[in-house]
């Protein structure tokens, strides 16, 4: 049993998240395996009620008693409202991060932190490498990212662990779970893929990950020279150019994200394009791409220098936060619970 405890600790040291915490536990065996492990940071438990199932305000109300029993403080954030018949997994997810991330402001937590693990990440990378993903994608999920509105760290410091391992671990200590029936529900891309009992190369996942980090620290690198004027941001043409293809394609999806203010920055076939587009000889054009416009920068923006610029579609100006590119930003763990370096 100590070896769990001991590979969350870690797990946490390496990601060395902010305090004050929060949880998102739903009261299935990874979140209440986290909620256990977790309990000595005192954080506050947050689970989101999606109402779409009878039986989950008595979930709820058992996570409510399990935090209780661990001394800690609990909530229940219900998704109000009709629910879409398609693309309902990700209309839930979507809704469940806003109610957290509100959740979070509201108390003063700094970070939340989730139960995803191995196996959720080896799911993940199979369903993009079946969707066609680059490289890059297939590095997973970060360990550590953002919230959407960039105020509250989002952390899994549990990605090292095996779901069958936290299952072990709690029925040793008698400890109560529930198991969410849609998991293995075969309408959806997890259920599916949970039932064939999909695996992964650990070594190549981590090879993959270990590449996003030096991308992504060299994309943030080159991002530190984008200027701010106005409306816009403000790149040199040249510059954009000369970067090699990945690092522009890596480069351009966060100032989409940032200037669009939108969490997909097109396709990477469409950044190819905007890309040749750019360093091609002659007047760039100018075009639109998630959510922005994309035109040659004046002289006022630029200086008199050759640029484009990246501005909101709509009105608007471009957010003050930090770019999207955590595993560039952040300490990152491994599949073995190690730092990504």
């Amino acid at each position: 049993m100590q070896q769990v405890r001991n590979r969350f600790a870690a797990a946490l040291a390496v990601l060395n998240p902010p305090g004050p915490f929060a949880l998102a536990v739903s009261g299935g065996p990874d979140s209440t395996a986290l909620m256990h492990l977790a309990a000595a940071l005192k954080p506050v438990v947050f689970t989101v009620d999606h109402g779409l199932r009878s039986g989950s305000d008595a979930e709820a109300a058992g996570v409510a008693a399990a935090a209780a029993e661990l001394g800690l403080s609990h909530e229940t954030l219900r998704w109000a409202g009709a629910k879409p018949e398609a693309g309902l997994q990700e209309a839930a997810r979507a809704a469940r991060y806003d109610l957290l991330a509100d959740a979070c402001a509201r108390v003063g937590a700094a970070t939340l932190m989730t139960g995803h693990t191995l196996d959720d990440q080896i799911e993940t990378v199979a369903m993009r490498k079946a969707k066609g993903s680059g490289p890059y994608g297939l590095a997973g999920m970060p360990a550590q990212t953002q919230l959407p509105g960039g105020g509250v760290r989002l952390a899994r410091p549990l990605l090292w662990a095996r779901k069958g391992e936290l299952i072990a671990w709690l029925e040793r200590m008698r400890a109560a779970y529930v198991t969410d029936p849609s998991n293995a529900d075969p309408r959806f891309d997890r259920g599916r893929l949970r039932a064939l009992g999909v695996e992964a190369d650990l070594g190549a996942m981590a090879g993959a990950a270990r590449a996003r980090v030096e991308i992504e620290r060299a994309a943030l690198a080159f991002l530190d020279g984008v200027a701010k004027a106005g409306r816009a941001l403000v790149v040199g043409r040249a510059d954009l150019a000369g970067l090699a293809p990945d690092l522009a394609d890596v480069v351009l999806s966060a100032i989409l994200r940032r200037a669009g203010s939108g969490p997909y920055p097109g396709t990477r076939a469409e950044r190819e394009r905007l890309r040749r587009a750019v360093a091609a000889p002659g007047e760039f054009a100018g075009r639109t791409l998630a959510g922005c416009l994309i035109r040659r920068a004046t002289r006022a923006e630029a200086g008199g220098a050759e640029a484009v610029a990246f501005l909101p579609e709509q009105s608007g100006r471009v957010p003050a936060e930090d770019w999207w590119l955590p595993f560039g930003q952040f300490p990152q763990i491994g599949p073995d619970g190690g730092a990504l370096t």
